[in-house]
């Protein structure tokens, strides 16, 4: 399966640069049972 594709329309002459997010964060492995993991946003990174 191929990875989801990212279409932006860039808007400045110097767009930041999009990288992924790390799969785990310290604030979300502090939630409650690891509650945060649960929100599927979050937690997709790929």
């Amino acid at each position: 399966m191929a990875p989801p594709r990212l279409e932006c329309m860039i808007q400045s002459p110097n767009p930041p640069t999009l990288v992924p997010a790390p799969s785990q964060r310290d604030w979300m492995d502090a939630t409650n049972e690891h509650f945060a993991y649960r929100c599927t946003p979050l937690s997709t990174y790929r």
